[in-house]
């Protein structure tokens, strides 16, 4: 009897062990971004667990091209979340592409200047005036960087028109600017402490102080389509971006070395550079300035739909 007993119980365990279902696989998600500081709470996630924690498989991808063309590899699926800014996402969803932002990268604080308007080191330029006629790089054309840039000049008194504003990498700066190919840059950290200790250039201004404290400096987007599909993927990517951001604010002495895995700059020099502060969550008044901006540069055609753009 007691061996019938035994022999069934194996045999309910085994007959157990085929009616369950097989574990779930990790999701496979491609973060695409560029060598830029605010994205460091998806590399503490990448590089502390919080990802696999929450059965996310992610590659973070270096991009080779500006962040301008983040909604095409969204929409393709190339990649499948991407880093870039509010405007790059505002003017998609003007374009009728269906792009929307699930996390912020980071948010300025005033005092705060990972960007900065340089021009070369034997400029004369002192003014806003004084770049008319001149040739500024930047990386993206129509992207924060640009409507930022023309807000200043604006601002300022100078004619936007009449300065002549190009597309370059962001990894070309600190070579353009050295070359003297161009006459200044919207220089963006970590080559800007590049640019300056080198003493390539100079800071003429920051110019990006023109938008509020604690809007968004790079945010994280998917494609519409992919958040229909993937609700439970989401829900685990922002559940793992929390985890890393409580894990920097709990040991922000761990966050040079974490970084000096995704950007080519040494990490002494890390050591050095400004950080945008944290927060994971966009909300309408982060993008409300740029959405005005834009209007007013007629960069979109009509008033961003916030629930449009934003991932609830």
């Amino acid at each position: 009897m007691r061996r019938w007993i035994a022999w069934s119980g194996a045999i309910s365990v085994l007959l157990l062990s085929f009616m369950a279902p097989p574990a779930r696989a990790a999701d496979k998600v491609v973060f695409g971004y560029f060598p830029v500081a605010d994205f460091l709470i998806a590399f503490i996630a990448k590089d502390q667990g919080f990802f696999d924690k929450h059965g996310v498989d992610v590659t973070l991808q270096l991009m080779a091209n500006n962040a301008t063309g983040i909604p095409s590899a969204l929409v393709s699926n190339s990649i499948q979340v991407g880093g870039t800014t509010v405007p790059v996402v505002l003017q998609a969803s003007d374009s009728g592409i269906d792009v929307k932002m699930v996390a912020n990268g980071g948010v300025t604080q005033a005092g705060v200047h990972p960007v900065a308007l340089v021009v070369t080191a034997d400029s004369t330029a002192k003014t806003a005036k004084d770049l008319e006629g001149k040739t500024i790089g930047l990386t993206g054309l129509n992207n924060l960087a640009h409507i930022l840039l023309i807000k200043w000049l604006q601002i300022n008194g100078a004619d936007p028109a009449k300065v002549h504003i190009v597309e370059i990498t962001i990894q070309q700066t600190p070579d353009l600017v050295r070359s003297k190919q161009i006459d200044g840059a919207v220089a963006i950290e970590p080559f800007l402490s590049r640019i300056i200790a080198s003493g390539a250039g100079r800071v003429l201004a920051y110019d990006q102080d023109v938008e509020p404290s604690g809007s968004s400096t790079m945010v994280w987007a998917v494609a519409g389509d992919y958040a229909k599909a993937h609700p439970d993927t989401i829900k685990n990517i922002r559940a793992a971006l929390d985890d890393a951001l409580a894990y920097h604010n709990a040991h922000p002495e761990n966050d040079d070395a974490t970084m000096a895995h995704y950007l080519p700059i040494p990490e002494a020099i890390l050591k050095t550079l400004p950080r945008a502060k944290y927060d994971n969550k966009v909300d309408t008044a982060q993008i409300k300035f740029l959405s005005d901006t834009m209007i007013e540069q007629k960069r979109l055609t009509k008033p961003a739909d916030k629930s449009a753009v934003i991932l609830p």
